[in-house]
């Protein structure tokens, strides 16, 4: 049986070591896998944007930086749900 590597979203919360969450996380994720599709279907841009919301993320936690990490991630998110709503 093949597993699949866990994306970007399935790590962060990895990482966090709450079992509960991690498994949340499993069982939503086609439906994530489709929202992110959507979101970024309409405009090419708006991959690029992600990448680099995925960047901030990344950067907030290799500092330690707890206070930014939340502060990118909730950016990430509504900016996401704004794209889809706008859909």
């Amino acid at each position: 049986m093949h597993r699949r590597r866990p994306g970007f979203h399935q790590a962060l919360v990895a990482l966090a070591g709450n079992r509960l969450a991690t498994r949340a996380c499993t069982s939503l994720r086609d439906r994530r896998t489709r929202a992110g599709l959507l979101a970024v279907q309409e405009r090419d841009s708006r991959w690029q944007a992600v990448c680099a919301e995925h960047a901030l993320i990344v950067q907030a936690l290799e500092k330690g930086d707890a206070e930014a990490a939340a502060t990118a991630i909730d950016r990430h998110l509504h900016t996401t749900l704004v794209t889809l709503l706008a859909q």
